[in-house]
């Protein structure tokens, strides 16, 4: 059994820290990343993570964004301070300057103490599938970076 249970997945372009202990989430996407064009690199993207315990006293989370072949892209580790059973880990990974270089698939991986981490969630980056897809790719999303070039 689990000591900890799956809430959400979020990637969004920021997540703003607002009085009274509320969160603001700007550009949530929709199950995919879209982006306009591969490969390409992203200014800054933002990873949230929520769980729930399943038990008192633990000590430390662990997330992690691995790729399709199991590199792990992105990670954090925590302390846990006064946590109990029930309570609600929020955890926010700030990425900039990731690069994708083709389509792909991410796994979301969380575990807790010395648990063996355990896939929470994954999701698609791709590229658009039609003109309205491309053309809101490029509009809506104002952290898109920039073309990588194979020429140095």
């Amino acid at each position: 059994m689990s000591s900890f249970k799956f809430r959400y997945f979020i990637v969004c372009d920021d997540i703003r820290q607002e009085s009274g202990g509320k969160s603001t989430l700007v550009g949530v996407y929709d199950g995919n990343l879209v982006l306009p064009f591969f490969p390409i690199v992203t200014n800054k993207l933002v990873f949230r993570v929520s769980v729930m315990l399943l038990k008192d006293d633990s000590k430390e989370f662990t997330v992690k964004i691995r790729s399709e072949d199991d590199r792990e892209l992105l990670g954090a580790s925590h302390a846990i301070i006064n946590q109990a059973s029930g309570d609600i880990i929020n955890v926010q990974i700030f990425a900039q300057m990731v690069s994708f270089q083709a389509p792909t698939r991410l796994k979301v991986f969380f575990g807790l103490d010395d648990e063996e981490l355990v896939q929470v969630d994954d999701f698609v980056v791709r590229a658009p599938k039609n003109d309205q897809e491309r053309q809101q790719s490029r509009e809506v999303n104002p952290t898109i970076g920039h073309h990588v070039s194979d020429k140095k």
